[in-house]
């Protein structure tokens, strides 16, 4: 059985409540999920349904070192990247990323629809030249399907994977996070692609360092 390395909770926006609740048990924020949480939820200790999508805070709270693990870190979030590894003191070093070959392998692009939230997380597990048309494909099904919003996540541990971050980022993914050990126990680098209006101004956050992960989020997706 693997051993648990950490352990995750996604809190609301609508309020803090639940936000310092984590934080009182020493999670860290590692992330934004903009328009997770459905329309016309009601939230306990608040007296009206809120009728827009909303958002999370996602938190980790690291249980057990790990050892030392080389990632692969797209240029463009290299900073944001290592604040969050930091912030939530995991040991690593950053390799230097490589070309991709043009290799047949059957491609690994799995997903897990959640039906009530409406959302998809989709998780990379290859990296080849085919990649890219792989996922533009899913994406293009998900969408049909008028899903409102797309996590895909990323092995930061595969130095092929900048490459695919790079193409993903050109069809309209965005930064969202972090996730240690979040696809078959390595670290995962989120994106997420929004096919649904958020509004922002709702957004309520405790934390400095989320709302500073949230002006980061909120740059690049209006890029």
């Amino acid at each position: 059985m693997p051993e648990l390395k950490a352990i995750f909770g996604k809190a609301v926006t609508t309020h803090i409540y639940s936000q310092k609740l984590l934080e009182k048990y020493n999670y860290k924020p590692s992330g934004i999920m903009l328009g997770l949480f459905p329309q016309d939820v009601k939230f306990k200790g608040i007296a009206e349904n809120i009728h827009i999508k909303t958002s999370a805070v996602l938190y980790t709270k690291i249980i057990k070192e790990d050892k030392l693990r080389e990632i692969y870190i797209p240029q463009k979030f290299k900073n944001k990247i290592k604040e969050i590894l930091n912030l939530l003191e995991i040991k690593y070093k950053i390799g230097r990323k490589r070309k991709i070959k043009d290799e047949k392998r059957d491609e690994k692009i799995e997903f897990i629809k959640n039906e009530i939230f409406n959302v998809v997380y989709l998780f990379c597990k290859t990296y080849t030249k085919n990649t890219q048309n792989i996922i533009i494909k899913t994406v293009a099904q998900l969408l049909s399907q008028k899903v409102d919003v797309i996590y895909l996540y990323l092995d930061l541990e595969n130095p092929h994977m900048p490459y695919i971050a790079k193409k993903c980022e050109e069809i309209g993914f965005f930064f969202s996070g972090i996730l240690p050990y979040g696809i078959d126990g390595h670290h995962a680098l989120i994106y997420q692609y929004l096919n649904v209006s958020i509004d922002v101004s709702s957004i309520e956050l405790f934390n400095e360092k989320s709302k500073k992960l949230l002006n980061y989020v909120l740059r690049y997706k209006n890029v």
